[in-house]
């Protein structure tokens, strides 16, 4: 995340630059490989591979994002309505912070979960977030007004 751009144009510029690097580097080739491989390797070594896998860990990652298209209209249940929406993606392994988005009905919810030990000023990118959606919503009302 470009932490160090304060423009909210140049931001969203350096995350889609990175993301179109990262969709081309290659990163996720491993997964995918090992995927199409149980086609092809037998039971017993697929599992042991995994098994490795999960002992051995993602030693990168640290923070995970995800998105979590909600419906675009009123759930009910039982005749009431819900009003809002919250993610939770648990931490595990090697993961110490979680950020889940989530969008309902015409709203967006970003729910953080985080290793207190690890990070125990997990409120200071909390708050960041915060201020960086309120510098894009301002730019984007900016730019309709024009």
């Amino acid at each position: 995340m470009p932490v160090d751009c304060a423009d909210p144009v140049e931001r969203v510029a350096v995350v889609a630059s990175q993301m179109n690097a990262l969709k081309h580097s290659g990163q996720a080739v491993g997964v995918e490989a090992m995927m199409s491989a149980a086609d092809f390797v037998p039971p017993t070594l697929m599992t042991l591979g995994a098994r490795v896998y999960v002992m051995t860990g993602q030693r990168m990652v640290n923070v995970v994002t995800t998105n979590i298209p909600g419906p675009q209209y009123p759930l009910y249940l039982l005749g009431s309505r819900m009003l809002e929406m919250f993610p939770y993606i648990p931490i595990g392994q090697d993961v110490r912070i979680s950020i889940g988005i989530v969008s309902y009905d015409g709203q967006l919810a970003i729910g953080v979960t985080g290793d207190y030990d690890a990070v125990p000023d997990l409120g200071v990118l909390c708050s960041a977030i915060e201020h960086a959606l309120a510098d894009l919503v301002e730019l984007a009302n900016g730019l309709l007004a024009d």
